[in-house]
């Protein structure tokens, strides 16, 4: 918020000290993959309820994340086979309705099922890039959601060991930028920018 999110990611990044190519690859560079498990997107975005007195933010999330980022051997993203998946049909919040009005409204979910993240640099990544220890660091990548797709900027933090890259990766932007309307419904006083989503990751050298 299937990943095929080859992203957001999030996603991206664990290395060992001496992964073996693929077939196809060039000698020195590395593929990452989503990892089975650890991996998870979610959005967030400040609401005014009805009959509440206070707002709050409506947070969704989602587990349904495949994807893959490819690194060549000067530590530069392949932009054109690194790719994060994320299946929407799934993304479920605290409250049954707002997940049903998302999936009919605003994600038109049954016609727009996926957004992805096209991965294409890293900013501020060491290089040699790390085998352990943590790093941070900013992802660039074009988000695509239902038709429209915006540049974005994810703020990284990762930690690498074994073989295996964890952590969580921010962005931003407005509900203008990604071309979604707000909902609007009796039981939601407001809904103000801006859509936070963040990606939990786990990625495992291939």
């Amino acid at each position: 918020m299937k990943v095929r999110f080859t992203l957001l990611i999030a996603a991206s990044f664990g290395i060992t000290a001496a992964p073996l190519p693929l077939v196809g690859q060039q000698a020195g560079s590395s593929s990452w993959v989503v990892g089975s498990t650890g991996n998870a997107a979610q959005y967030r975005v400040r609401e005014q309820l009805a009959g509440v007195a206070f707002e709050n933010d409506a947070v969704g999330i989602t587990n349904d994340i495949t994807g893959e980022i490819q690194i060549d051997a000067d530590g530069r993203v392949v932009a054109a086979t690194s790719r994060i998946t994320v299946g929407l049909a799934g993304l479920e919040s605290d409250k049954p309705r707002r997940d049903g009005y998302l999936a009919r409204r605003t994600l038109e979910i049954a016609q727009y099922p996926e957004a992805s993240l096209a991965v294409s640099a890293f900013e501020g990544l060491p290089q040699p890039i790390p085998t352990t220890g943590t790093a941070r660091f900013v992802l660039l990548g074009d988000l695509t959601l239902k038709e429209r797709t915006l540049p974005t900027r994810w703020e990284v933090a990762a930690t690498f060991e074994d073989g295996h890259v964890t952590g969580t990766a921010t962005t931003s932007f407005t509900f203008d930028e990604a071309g979604l309307d707000k909902p609007s419904v009796m039981a939601v006083l407001s809904v103000k920018d801006p859509i936070t989503l963040e990606y939990r990751f786990h990625f495992v050298s291939r």
